[in-house]
């Protein structure tokens, strides 16, 4: 994007075309008169055919009334006429590149730079097509050329700076040729000035943005970047002249939101909320926005310092919303009877203890705040309101510098005095709350049992006009039959027996170690063919036993609702609860209970036993074999040494003499 733009500016930079030719069609032509020129240019075509010149005008008119076609016919005789004809060769390219035939246009502008190497508009033009068709190679080449033609025109220089980016060494070449040949243009030392920026040559960037706003002072774009150049290397003096000098000759919201800023950072909020009202009179912004919290902030721990900490403190005291209370519902004392399994003492007892225990946490997270906290928030507001008569005295006084935030500094002004009033009466409203939530709390905590006790004694009231309702809706004899069968149908297998060991002796022979690893294996396949079954089974036996569990914890539970013990409507028939309950007696709950652990026991430690003793006996084995195989190995390197030495003494016998010794035993092993 960078080079195009450079590209364009220096087509526009560069001189038009002159013609030899002063008929009236050139001159019409030339003038832009589209109309004029279409008419000359026609008549003198009728009276010359071959006149190259006349095609290539009338092109040009054709191309200016948005006839392309009939300008891409006209071009074409006229090159037709005449090959080299450059006015002609760059009016055809102008049409080819508008309807993004690059590689036409380039050949075209190819042409006619064969015969004006130098013309710098067309070495423009043809580096820009190069660049659109990604050929970065040739758009240097021709860009090189445009700097020899024309060396004094920067924009030559700006594009082969974009064009070097992946080499910091070369850009910076071209761009500090690029602003030797611009003494009165400033963009070369702004783009510069962004290059030793991105380098972190703050001082280089500086002295170029500051240079450039010389040549052009009424750019407040050159102020801005001067500013931010300068505080990176915390010259905030230097900055904040920068950023004044840049607001005298125009206000710009860049500006402002710099200076704003700056003026925060350095103790001068008043001077900050100045520049936030200029920057709002310019327009709305939601970066203007963004700043008037901080602003106030600031505004407050200058002139009424500690005013802000000692409202918030305040209203940390305020206290939270006391909603603790206990309620149970039948369903939910439902539930803790058939936990208890129908006790509905032990019931009563688990549940009055995790709901004593839930109300009194409550409590205790909604208590006031303890007295101590209430006098170290009044010391601070103390504190704060000492100040406030010198501190309003002094925004009266710093106010003068900026008439324009007179209404707004005697409204902040009223904001502080009032604040900073009504604080101490606000504390002591949150003292007496304090006070009253305290007495209520103790009293709460201390009936806080019998409180949750009567919550129960309620639900259990509810609980025996809806249980006959809740004995219907939960109690599924459908699905405690199918349960019953689940469990009476898987039954733990017999491990040991379906998979005998097999007998784990040291083979003799090779026959007896083939027959031994079969028999080996064969066992090892059942177990894994065991432990798989039992495994696929334990999810419909936990659920099997979970179901049975469940409804025979529920029947205990709703047996205490039965019309033989309770007077209710609500009441459960005996007959109904003794049908349900002769169908799941408690004996068939602990079958499932036995059966599921006998499964769990197999999946856990029977089956992996069993295979762990196999793979023990086979160890054993392989650890003997082992010790007789070492013990075999020592007596065969026994033997062969001793064999050796036989053959030595012979050696020696029979060549005794070949070691001469003085005394009269025999020789030794050589």
């Amino acid at each position: 994007m960078m080079i195009r733009l450079y590209l364009a500016a220096a087509l526009l930079a560069a001189t038009l075309p002159s013609f030899a030719d002063s008929s009236a069609c050139q001159e019409r032509a030339t003038a832009g008169d589209v109309s004029g020129a279409l008419s000359a240019c026609s008549a003198a075509l009728e009276r010359n055919p071959e006149d190259a010149n006349a095609w290539a005008h009338r092109g040009y008119a054709h191309g200016r009334s948005g006839k392309h076609d009939q300008a891409m016919i006209d071009f074409d005789r006229a090159l037709g006429i005449d090959p080299r004809l450059v006015y002609a060769l760059e009016g055809r390219a102008q049409l080819h590149s508008a309807s993004r035939n690059h590689a036409a246009a380039l050949t075209d502008l190819t042409t006619a730079l064969a015969v004006e190497p130098g013309n710098s508009r067309l070495l423009a033009m043809a580096a820009q097509l190069s660049h659109a068709l990604g050929q970065k190679n040739e758009t240097i080449a021709f860009m090189e050329r445009a700097t020899k033609a024309d060396p004094q025109n920067p924009e030559w220089w700006l594009g082969l700076a974009s064009l070097h980016a992946d080499d910091p060494k070369k850009k910076e070449r071209m761009l500090d040729k690029a602003v030797k040949a611009s003494s009165s243009d400033y963009r070369a030392l702004h783009v510069r000035g962004h290059f030793h920026e991105d380098s972190q040559k703050l001082g280089k960037a500086a002295d170029d943005f500051r240079a450039a706003s010389r040549i052009s002072p009424n750019e407040s774009h050159l102020y801005s970047d001067l500013a931010r150049t300068l505080l990176a290397q915390n010259k905030h003096d230097a900055a904040m002249t920068t950023l004044d000098q840049g607001l005298a000759v125009k206000a710009d919201a860049r500006l402002l939101n710099q200076r704003s800023s700056l003026r925060l950072a350095t103790g001068n909020p008043l001077g900050a909320a100045d520049d936030l009202r200029a920057w709002r009179e310019l327009g709305p912004s939601p970066q203007a926005e963004r700043l008037q919290e901080p602003i106030n902030a600031a505004l407050y721990e200058q002139y009424a310092p500690g005013l802000q900490s000692a409202v918030g403190d305040t209203d940390t005291l305020q206290l939270k919303k006391l909603d603790c209370g206990v309620s149970q519902s039948a369903s939910a004392w439902l539930s803790a009877l058939t936990a208890a399994g129908g006790k509905v003492g032990t019931a009563r007892e688990n549940l009055a203890n995790q709901e004593t225990d839930d109300y009194v946490a409550c409590l205790a997270a909604a208590q006031a705040p303890p007295t101590s906290r209430f006098a170290e928030v009044r010391q601070r507001i103390t504190s704060a309101n000492s100040g406030l008569t010198s501190a309003s005295e002094r925004l009266r006084t710093d106010c003068l510098a900026f008439p324009s935030l007179a209404d707004q500094c005697r409204q902040l002004d009223e904001d502080i005095q009032q604040q900073a009033a009504g604080l101490l009466a606000t504390l002591r409203q949150h003292e007496a709350s304090a006070s009253t939530r305290r007495l209520e709390i103790a009293e709460r905590q201390r009936g806080a049992r019998d409180t949750a006790l009567a919550a129960i004694d309620k639900a259990a009231t509810e609980l025996g006009r809806s249980a006959k309702t809740l004995f219907a809706e939960r109690i599924d004899t459908a699905m405690i039959a199918g349960a019953l069968a689940t469990a009476r149908e898987h039954t733990a297998p017999n491990a040991s027996r379906l998979c005998p060991s097999p007998s784990v002796r040291a083979p003799s022979t090779q026959s007896e170690l083939e027959a031994l690893n079969r028999n080996i294996d064969k066992h090892r396949n059942c177990l894994d063919e065991q432990f798989s079954t039992v495994r696929a089974r334990m999810y419909e036996i936990d659920d099997a036993f979970d179901t049975l569990s469940e409804q025979r914890n529920l029947l205990d539970a709703l047996g205490n609702y039965r019309c033989s013990s309770v007077r209710s409507s609500g009441c459960i028939t005996d007959d109904a609860w003794t049908r349900a309950s002769n169908l799941l007696p408690a004996s068939a709950v602990t079958n499932a209970q036995n059966n599921r652990d006998a499964h769990r026991g197999l999946l856990e430690h029977g089956i992996p036993a069993l295979a762990q003793h196999v793979n023990d006996q086979v160890n054993q084995i392989n650890e003997s074999v082992a010790r007789e195989n070492r013990a075999q190995a020592i007596n065969d390197a026994a033997y062969t040494f001793t064999e050796a030495l036989g053959q030595a003494l012979e050696q020696n016998q029979r060549h005794g003499d070949y070691f001469p010794n003085s005394s009269t035993s025999r020789p030794g092993i050589r």
